[in-house]
């Protein structure tokens, strides 16, 4: 039989925001996505990109033909 695993955050630790650093019961912990964040990327496709730009490190590179 599986255990549950204790939270490693806390209800009473704020975050910079005034915001608990630990959520409800059911719910899921999520990295907050700020303007900040967002506005590094030349587009919104690149900000979603998880592979950067074509051709750099970790990148996925065509096979030549």
């Amino acid at each position: 039989m599986s255990e549950a695993v204790p939270t490693m955050l806390r209800g009473n630790e704020l975050d910079d925001f005034g915001n608990p650093q630990a959520c409800r019961q059911g719910f899921i912990p999520m990295a907050r996505v700020e303007l900040a964040d967002m506005v590094k990327f030349e587009s919104l496709a690149a900000f979603f990109n998880k592979y950067g730009k074509r051709g750099e490190a970790g990148a996925p590179v065509a096979a030549k033909q």
